[in-house]
C-alpha cells in the first residue's frame, strides 16, 4: 500500500529512518551518530 504520511506516522517513520541511517549510512548525506 503506497500513501502519503500524515502527522501520526511521524513516529514509525522516524524509527524506519533511524534503522535505515544505521544500517546503511551510504544511502544518506548525514550519518546516524550526526543525528
Amino acid at each position: 500500500m503506497i500513501r502519503l504520511l500524515q502527522s501520526t506516522d511521524a513516529k514509525d517513520y522516524w524509527g524506519l529512518r533511524l534503522n535505515a541511517l544505521r544500517d546503511n549510512p551510504e544511502a544518506f548525506v548525514i550519518s546516524y551518530e550526526e543525528l
